[in-house]
This record gives structure tokens, sequence and C-alpha cells, in this order.
């Protein structure tokens, strides 16, 4: 019977290599380019071929395995599918330096000792779920550049993947980091995503880059983040993530989305060393069911509140509030005038929603309040646009008070038999002695100047000496001293208050 099960197994080696449902018992098992072993549970040895480059031509089975010594696949090319599906590695294992240039499965593996895949290369999809690692697990500098997942997996001691570079998805949703997590410096290319893994010990991300989308949704740390000097390129969600430790964001490249939607930390979240990208103007923050007051970052800096996320107008508002509140409790100036203006410029285009009405007048008062004083953040524009508006007046009352009128027919200029009409509506009678002048400059241009003056800034009005024989030019008249007197207030308001 023992010399059956040899003879069969010597046959399958021919194509493949198995090791299912086997147990090594003896010395260290190990893959050497002059002379490959397996001992299997029989003590049997089977040659493997190898071609002069050490690479591993056959498929390779470790299905079930159980390794009860050290497992040595240091420098192997697996040329083909390698299949450790619920192998167990008893004592360290050493994959440095190997390639696995097909499809590589650890599906449900156990690793009791120290593993190592520091410098591996993985060039096909890679499965790790539901993989468990009892002690220190090492992949430092190592490349996939396909797929790989760690979904449901459980790291009890320490997980390194410093230098490390993913250049396709890479999944580690549902996982468990009992220990500590290094991820320094690691390049993800490709989406990444944490969703519902729990970190119970400190996180490294520092001088990690992020060059698509991460996501964070339902994760939960334990104990610090440290995210410094980490460069963010599209989205980061953090919606419903508990931090009970510090979440270090120093120096950061922010992403172009940022979402903080139902998160929760129990120590101060500090945006304020953040910096945009270079080709980027903006970075969107979801601050949707979140308590502000545990964030810290200055709004001038490039952010923008996402106001889609928000739910109705109540909320919106509310948020922009606390933002603001946060704002002044750091002295950020620039940042509480921006989240103002957002604030206001956001009510009145909601109020002009309801109706052709409601439409026409905020769209016009916030007209009115934007360029008039800029949401009352810039007070100089006050002074400014009363001055533009007086010449405003002051051009339509000089063509009134020339007496000269343009015939289209004949393309000439014909002189009125009329005196100037402003004039006759109403006469100004402590200026009617420049009327006199010789000079036209004075008639015209001086006297109507002094004439707008007297109107717009309410100087020397007599309504009693206003005529409404023409009831155009009365108008006028009552609509520049109207306006004038609104300019006046405002006017008043910026000097006294400033």
């Amino acid at each position: 019977m023992k010399q059956l099960l040899l003879s069969i197994t010597l046959f399958l080696s021919v194509l493949n290599l198995y090791g299912q449902e086997c147990k090594y018992p003896s010395s260290n098992y190990y893959l050497d380019k002059n002379d490959l072993k397996k001992q299997v549970c029989y003590d049997s040895i089977i040659k493997i071929p190898f071609d002069k480059d050490k690479k591993l031509l056959m498929k390779t089975y470790f299905i079930k395995s159980s390794f009860t010594s050290g497992a040595n696949f240091s420098r192997i090319i697996f040329e083909t599918r390698a299949n450790f599906t619920e192998a167990k590695f008893n004592f360290e294992t050493n994959f440095s330096d190997s390639e696995f240039n097909s499809l590589a499965i650890f599906f449900n593996s156990k690793f009791c000792s120290t593993s190592t895949f520091s410098d591996c290369k993985f060039h096909s999809e890679t499965n790790f779920f539901n993989v468990g690692f009892d002690s220190l697990i090492d992949f430092t500098n190592v490349e996939f550049d396909s797929s790989i997942t760690f979904f449901g997996g459980n790291f009890n001691s320490i997980a390194i993947f410093k230098k490390s570079i993913f250049k396709s998805n890479a999944k580690f949703s549902e996982a468990r980091f009992k220990s500590s997590l290094d991820f320094s410096e690691a390049d993800f290319r490709s989406e990444v995503v944490f969703t519902g893994t729990k970190f119970n010990s400190t996180v490294n991300f520092s001088k990690t880059k992020f060059k698509s989308k991460l996501n964070f949704f339902e994760a939960k740390f334990d104990s610090s983040v440290n995210f410094c000097n980490s460069e963010f390129d599209s989205t980061v969600d953090f919606s419903e993530v508990s931090v009970n430790g510090k979440i270090i964001f120093d120096y950061i490249i922010l992403p172009d989305s940022l979402i903080f939607d139902h998160f929760y930390s129990n120590d101060i979240i500090d945006l304020s060393l953040a910096r945009l990208q270079t080709d980027t103007s903006r970075c969107v923050i979801n601050l949707s069911a979140t308590n502000i007051e545990k964030f810290k970052f200055d709004y001038s800096q490039g952010f923008v509140l996402d106001k889609d996320s928000l739910k109705n107008y109540t909320v919106t508002v509310s948020v922009y509030e606390q933002l603001m509140k946060m704002q002044k409790r750091y002295g950020y100036t620039s940042g509480y005038e921006k989240a103002d203006k957002e604030k206001k410029k956001y009510i009145y285009f909601e109020k002009a929603k309801h109706g052709p009405w409601k439409f026409v007048k905020n769209m016009m008062l916030n007209f009115l309040d934007r360029y008039w004083w800029d949401y009352g953040y810039n007070k100089t524009l006050v002074f400014k646009n009363v001055i533009l508006i007086f010449f405003f007046f002051y051009f339509i009352n000089i063509i009134y008070s020339i007496p000269y009128s343009y015939s289209f027919k004949n393309r000439v200029l014909r002189k009125r038999n009329v005196q100037n009409k402003l004039v006759l509506t109403y006469d100004m009678k402590p200026i009617d002695f420049l009327l006199k002048s010789k000079k036209r400059w004075v008639r015209y241009g001086y006297y109507t100047l002094l004439y707008t003056a007297f109107i717009f800034f309410g100087l020397k009005m007599d309504f009693k000496e206003i005529k409404y024989h023409k009831i155009g030019n009365a108008f006028l008249i009552y609509f520049q001293y109207a306006v004038g007197l609104i300019c006046l207030a405002y006017l008043a308001n910026t000097i006294i208050i400033g």
C-alpha cells in the first residue's frame, strides 16, 4: 500500500508539485537550485526539476499542507499558479526575493511564526483572503503588479508594508491589526480599501502616496494614526470612522475630496499644516453629522464645504455657523470671512427657489450685497461705488443740461429752444449765477456738477420748488435724492463703525 501511494505521488509530481494534506516533520523544508527536496509524511523524496534560472515551472499546490518546521521559499520564481490554500506554517517562513508570475493563493492560510515576503514581486493577482499572521509579517519593498486582497485577515503581531508598491487595487476590508502596522513610504497607485478594518495599535502611513481613492468607511482606530507628509490625490473617505487616539495630518498634500461624514475622534483633527496639490485650487470637505469643534484648519486655505452632502437648508446653515465658530476660535479671520460669505450667498440662492418674485428679489439682493461691499467685508468698495453712482447721475444730468439735440435724420446738432430741462423742473437758486457765465464749461460742466451734488447729497433741497409739469424730470430728481440718501447712510456706517 505504501509503495502504491509512493508511485501515485511520483506520477503527479511530473505535472505538478503537490503537498495536499501532508505534514513535514523533519528539519527545515527548503527549495534549492541544485537539489530540491520535499519530505512528505511517509519519508519519500521527490525530485522536482528547475530550469537554469531557478524557476519553478510547474503548478505548485500546498493545499491544507502543514509545515511543522521552517519553510524557505527564498529567491524562487513561480512561473505558474502557486496555491497555498489553508496551509499552516508552524515555524519561520521565508519568501523573500521571490517572484510570482501567476496567481498566488494563500486563502485561509495560517502563519504561526515570523514570515518574510520582503522584496517579493507579485506579477499577477494575489489572494491572502482570511489569512492569519500570529507573528511578525514583513512585506517590506514588495511590488504588487495586480490586485491584492487581505480581506478578513488577522494580523496578531507587527505588520510591515514599508516602501511597498501597489500598482492595482488593494483590499484590506474587514481585516484586523492587533499590533502596530507600518505602511510608511508605501506607494498606492490604485484604489485601496480599508472598510470595516480594525486597528488595535499604532498605524503609520507617513510619507505614503495615495494616487487614487482611499476608503476607510467604518474603520476603527484604537490608537494613534500617522499620515505625516503623505500625499493624497483623489478621494479620501473617513465616513463613520472612529478614532480613539491621535490622528496626525501634518504636512500632507490634500486630496480633491475629503469626507468626514459621521466621523468621530476624541482628539483634535489638525489640518492646519496641510497643503493643496500644485495643480488644484481646492479641497472639497464633507463635515456632515460631525463634531466640527474637533477640527482645526484655516477654511481660506483651499477648503470648500460640500453642501451637496448636507440634508437641507437648516443643516447647511448650522454647519456653516459651526465652521465660522471654529474659525473664530483659532483666529482664522480669512477663513471666517470666507465661510460667512458662502453662507450668505447660499441663503440668498435657497430663498430664490421659492417663486419668480423671490428669485428676482434675492438675486438682486445677492448682487448688491456682493458688489456693493463684498458682503460687508470690504468697506472701501462703498466709497468707490458711491463715487461711481454720483458720476453716473452727473453724466445723465449733463445730457439734460446741454441745449443741443442730435437729429438722426439730418445728422446735425440742433440748438434747443428751451432752457436747461433740470432748471425748468427744479431751479437751484444758490448756484444760478453760474448759468450767466460766459464760459461754457462753467455753465454746463461745473454747474451740473454742483447741481448733482446738491441733489445727490441732499444739500439745500427745497421740495416746494420742484415743478411737476414734466413728471419724468421730477422723478429723476427724486430718484437721485433717494439713492443719495442710501449712499450717505452706508458712508456714515462705514465711517463710524469702520
